[in-house]
């Protein structure tokens, strides 16, 4: 997340080549999630909550943009030691900035004696984004101490859920293909029941080996810089679309050849106990705000962003939607990760639709190889975050680097020997983590912002790329609804089940 001084992006691929790959970043992991959380959570609740929670993304996702946007003009001023004055394009040393106005709710940087001249450009296109400017560079520039420890805890929280969720998810997968043993009178399998007949492991044993072998072996990477290539982009994003259209279509397929006589299924409408899962995975689902500069800057032409950003929340909003409702209206029951529910056919398990074998291995383990090749790219991104905190209070070697790195794999690898329950993963994630990067941080990145440029300029800022949520009513609500929604699950969380039977 943070780095230096970011270099100008040329621009590299056309709006819609973006919405496509705004689409890819965004649906991931929490999908395969979502048709449990939509199961035990009640279908018609799921829709309102899953609605909801896409909107107040797409508000926060607009306010990382405006951000960005604020943070390029800031880039390219040049600074000028004479106090409190602001000299732009149009001004002639005119005004002079009260410093008791300039202290009251913003960072150190922006009381400092540095000021900001325009370098001569069009003021039309003193917002463009032209730099990739990352969100904890962002943090450096808009908040202030506090704002950046929360940032940092935040981000680094998120990130180790996220390497928790990676490192559950992958060896599940692998190991629900490769364990044999079923029961005799085939009763319900069991993480204690036996992997293969001839063997003494249970299947949490292998579990626990490939957790083991994953981050033994993936952690290597983060000690390095590695980073995805564009043919492995367009690999896993073949991949990933072909195993979601498959499940897609042969829920449709099921249902439309659905038997007369065989009785539909009726899921849950409301279940208010299930909400905290549901709430988190939701979050988790529509999660990418700390990915946007990343996103935005090989766009070449940024005048429709907002456009952009909503087109593609209303696709994925219905996309989850077909993918979770098709799902809660063929099967009555639920693995943690969706694609388990396409197994290939055995003496004891038979999927409720029709998958070919082969189709069957597919989809059960296309999550391996998509999430294995993004995991030490989220491993090297929270080593980056931990090394910025740390050489703010100390000197950083290669002993301390390795040892950090060391640290960054065994917290997680510890989480997922521990539980491989990846619904309560996800939900915790995106509950707590996921609300505070999603929701507090642009909110609060966007409010400094705001206020930074409106003291440099004196005057109100109007450009292509600001939110259509200027109204200060609109950051408040998304900071209200971000802490009472974590008091909420907190809650939920805390009492007994019993009170919302």
């Amino acid at each position: 997340m943070h780095s230096s001084r970011s270099k100008p992006v040329d621009g590299s691929f056309s709006q819609s080549t973006g919405m496509i790959y705004i689409f890819n970043i965004i649906v991931g992991t929490g999908a395969l999630a979502l048709p449990k959380a939509f199961h035990e959570g009640g279908y018609v609740l799921s829709t309102l909550l899953l609605l909801i929670l896409a909107f107040f993304s797409y508000i926060s996702a607009t306010y990382m943009i405006e951000a960005m946007a604020i943070a390029n003009f800031m880039r390219r001023k040049t600074v000028n030691r004479r106090l409190g004055t602001i000299i732009t394009a149009n001004s002639d040393d005119e005004d002079v900035v009260d410093q008791s106005d300039r202290a009251a709710l913003l960072p150190s940087a922006i009381n400092s004696e540095d000021v900001y001249i325009s370098t001569g450009t069009d003021e039309r296109h003193d917002f463009d984004i032209v730099e990739k400017i990352e969100m904890g560079e962002m943090a450096n520039m808009f908040l202030n101490k506090l704002g950046l420890i929360i940032f940092y805890f935040c981000i680094s929280l998120y990130l180790f859920g996220d390497l928790a969720i990676y490192g559950s998810a992958v060896p599940k997968s692998i190991r629900d293909a490769i364990c044999t043993y079923e029961p005799v009178n085939c009763t319900n399998m069991t993480i204690d029941d036996l992997c293969w007949e001839s063997s003494t492991l249970t299947r949490h044993h292998v579990y626990q080996i490939f957790v083991a072998v994953f981050f033994c072996t993936l952690g290597l990477f983060v000690f390095g810089n590695a980073q995805k290539t564009k043919l492995l982009q367009m690999i896993t994003t073949l991949c990933r679309w072909a195993a979601f259209l498959s499940m897609i279509i042969l829920c449709i397929v099921h249902l439309a050849n659905r038997p007369s006589t065989e009785q539909p299924i009726r899921p849950a409408v409301f279940h208010f106990r299930s909400l905290p899962p549901l709430f988190g995975i939701c979050v988790y689902s529509f999660m990418c705000h700390h990915s946007i500069p990343s996103i935005i800057a090989p766009i070449r032409s940024k005048n429709k962003l907002k456009s952009l950003f909503a087109y593609d929340y209303i696709c994925i909003a219905l996309f989850y939607l077909l993918l979770s409702l098709t799902a809660v209206f063929t099967f009555e029951s639920f693995e943690d990760l969706y694609t388990l529910n396409f197994r290939p056919k055995t003496h004891c398990s038979q999927s409720k639709v029709n998958v070919p074998t082969v189709l069957a291995y597919f989809i059960m383990l296309f999550p391996v190889f998509t999430l294995s090749s993004s995991f030490p790219i989220i491993g090297i991104t929270l080593r980056n975050n931990l090394e910025t905190v740390l050489k703010s209070c100390m000197k950083v070697g290669r002993r301390q680097r390795i040892l950090l790195v060391i640290f960054v794999l065994l917290l997680p690898c510890a989480v997922s020997i521990v539980t491989e329950n990846i619904n309560f993963l996800v939900g915790f994630t995106g509950s707590y983590a996921g609300v505070a990067v999603q929701y507090v941080i642009p909110s609060l990145l966007v409010y400094n912002a705001r206020r930074q440029a409106q003291i440099k300029l004196r005057r109100p800022i109007h450009f292509a790329n600001q939110s259509v949520f200027q109204n200060k009513f609109w950051v408040f609500t998304v900071l209200i609804w971000a802490w009472l929604a974590i008091i909420v699950i907190t809650i939920y969380n805390i009492l007994p089940a019993r009170i919302f039977m």
